[in-house]
């Protein structure tokens, strides 16, 4: 089974900000979000307080990568958002119990191992 979580801060906090940068960035981020396949559980694109936030929950049979991808492509055209995605592939040997972090700044994507989440057996309760 592959499970992932995702939350990204699309706004840019730029004072030269328009009317019609609001209108392009929620455009891109709903585009974003017809990219991710059906099995996503929760998708929702939202203003808040002035943030435009995304953020997308889901699982399928197997790894599906097309959240990923389409991450790594938004950050290449709008490089002022960032976010984390967590993902956990239980076909992924390597990483049977720890969440896979690709994390999104400034136009870069860094990938990483989560030390203190685990996906299946709760690291602190075997503490």
């Amino acid at each position: 089974m592959y499970q992932f979580h995702l939350w990204l801060r699309l706004d840019n906090q730029d004072d030269a900000a328009t009317p019609n940068d609001f209108e392009d960035w929620t455009n891109t981020g709903e585009a974003f979000l017809q990219k991710m396949s059906s099995e996503a559980a929760i998708k929702q694109l939202r203003w808040t307080n002035g943030q435009l936030h995304l953020v997308a929950s889901g699982a399928s049979n197997h790894l599906d990568t097309s959240v990923a991808d389409s991450m790594r492509e938004l950050a290449s055209t709008m490089p002022w958002i960032f976010g984390l995605l967590y993902e956990w592939d239980d076909e992924h040997e390597a990483l049977e119990n720890s969440f896979l972090v690709t994390s999104v700044a400034r136009g870069r994507c860094e990938v990483s191992v989560d030390k203190l989440l685990s996906p299946i057996v709760p690291r602190v309760m075997d503490s």
